[in-house]
């Protein structure tokens, strides 16, 4: 479950990356959340011999928005998106996308650009490029060009993206003002991949006749697909049971899903079906409404005082354009829970296993080492992380919160006694990165429901199956923060 070596390249500039990919081309791949590259490399399945992290890349990371158009850098985390008020009134669709995309530590280093480059068909980010008929703008060392999503997608993990090519940005329409909007999908549980996604925006006119639709698919093939015969039988019918059943009947007769180990393709086919007559029932309901953000999908990634950081930053050794071969070793400094470090690492020591066997730090957990079981969450500059899906050279600069920085042994933070006292922990071992999730969920969410609680700690997996007692731990905490 390790990387095979490669050279790790971190530029400063787009121009900086451009070069790069013009000289490596097909042996360079590039880093920019790594929350579905990392996972790929661990398994050896991509074996890139050259590795551009664009997480130094300045000016890609800009949300703009005005009167037709949301614009968003590809570096713009997704977490970022899921908090903009802006984002939220003029867009809901894409905030509520967001919103089921894996687990709020996932989010949190996620980019929009790297889901869309990614190219998953059951993605939710995608889904809604292709609903919207998203631009996307790609960048090479010669040219600049944008490509609609109808044609940015061309196949299973394939997009229209060269391999000297940059997604430096995406274009969404905005659709009117007054459209009402759902984006739903069936899942085995809250943040796994959808096993059929919709999504689905509607309009009406002046007479209450539908004026504006648009109806796309994820999950049912190589590609998310804008259903535009269902949206043409839509227009100008007055919204109801029938024409919405009709409409769903013509979307899944667009549609060939594949059978796998997941679902077959006629329950595909009539999940469809359903998702489709339902989301437009649901976006009729919010015609004309605008949601008011609650307080646990609001949330800011507000992070802890930054101590060090800003001083460890100028202290980097990093360089433009700095790079290292499989046997050359990363100089970085870090703050680890207010302490600073200072460390050489080879480019594929992954975080987790720098703060282990490097600072000796064990209390975070190795388990899964793809992001699935939440074991080796810590704080990154404040907000939850996988520490197995980021190389330690990645946190050059950073500032770290480990289960150690919480608390000690004489004085427990809240969280650790809560635990102890409502029995929230059996074989401990999911526990440290149970109670990082919890604490950075406190934090946003000062007084979350039970719902709220497991939503946010839905990314981290107990094997011994004692969720209940850990929801009670986290509502014990939170309760007595508030007669504090």
């Amino acid at each position: 479950m390790k990387p095979a070596p490669f050279n790790l390249l971190r530029p400063r500039s787009v121009d900086e990356a451009l070069g790069l990919l013009q000289s490596y081309r097909d042996e360079a791949k590039v880093l920019a959340g790594g929350q579905s590259l990392v996972p790929l490399m661990n398994f050896r399945l991509a074996q890139p011999h050259y590795l551009i992290d664009l997480n130094g890349v300045e000016g890609l990371d800009k949300i703009e928005i005005d009167d037709q158009t949301l614009s968003l850098g590809a570096m713009v985390r997704q977490r970022d998106v899921e908090g903009s008020p802006s984002i939220a009134e003029r867009l809901p669709i894409l905030r509520e996308a967001i919103e089921q995309v894996a687990h709020p530590a996932i989010r949190n280093r996620g980019t929009v650009g790297g889901s869309m480059v990614h190219a998953d068909p059951s993605a939710e980010l995608p889904l809604i490029a292709t609903a919207l008929d998203a631009n996307f703008h790609l960048r090479s060392a010669q040219a600049n060009r944008s490509v609609a999503a109808k044609d940015f997608y061309q196949g299973y993990l394939l997009t229209d993206v060269a391999p000297d090519e940059l997604l430096v940005g995406i274009d969404f329409r905005l659709p009117p003002a007054a459209c009402g909007w759902c984006c739903s999908e069936i899942t085995r549980r809250h943040g796994d991949f959808a096993i059929v996604a919709v999504a689905v925006v509607l309009g009406l006119g002046g007479d209450r006749r539908i004026a504006f639709v648009r109806v796309a698919l994820g999950g049912v093939g190589p590609a998310p697909l804008r259903v535009e015969a269902a949206e043409a039988a839509l227009l100008g019918e007055w919204p109801g049971a029938e024409p919405f059943r009709r409409a769903a009947d013509i979307a899944t007769q667009a549609v060939d899903p594949p059978s796998d180990i997941h679902a077959s393709s006629s329950y595909r086919r009539h999940v469809a079906r359903v998702l489709v007559r339902r989301a437009l029932s649901v976006a009729e309901s919010r015609v004309a409404t605008r949601r008011d953000p609650g307080p646990f999908d609001s949330a800011q990634g507000r992070p802890f005082p930054r101590g060090e950081t800003e001083h460890l930053r100028a202290a980097s050794s990093r360089e433009p354009n700095g790079s290292s071969g499989p046997g050359e070793r990363i100089s970085i400094a870090v703050a680890v829970n207010g302490v600073r470090r200072t460390a050489t690492v080879e480019p594929r020591c992954s975080l987790v296993d720098f703060l282990r066997h490097d600072l000796g730090l064990v209390g975070t957990h190795v388990g899964c080492e793809h992001g699935v079981c939440g074991a080796c969450t810590i704080m990154l500059d404040g907000r939850t992380v996988r520490s197995c899906l980021l190389f330690a050279a990645q946190a050059d600069g950073a500032e770290i919160i480990t289960i150690e920085g919480i608390g000690t042994n004489e004085a427990l933070h809240p969280l650790q006694l809560a635990f102890r006292q409502h029995h929230a922990l059996q074989c401990g071992f999911c526990t440290p990165g149970m109670i990082l999730a919890a604490l950075e969920l406190l934090r946003d969410h000062a007084d979350p429901t039970e719902e709220e609680i497991r939503v946010g700690l839905g990314g981290n997996l107990c094997m011994c199956t004692g969720y209940v007692n850990i929801v009670r731990a986290v509502r014990a905490a939170a309760q007595e923060r508030k007669t504090v």
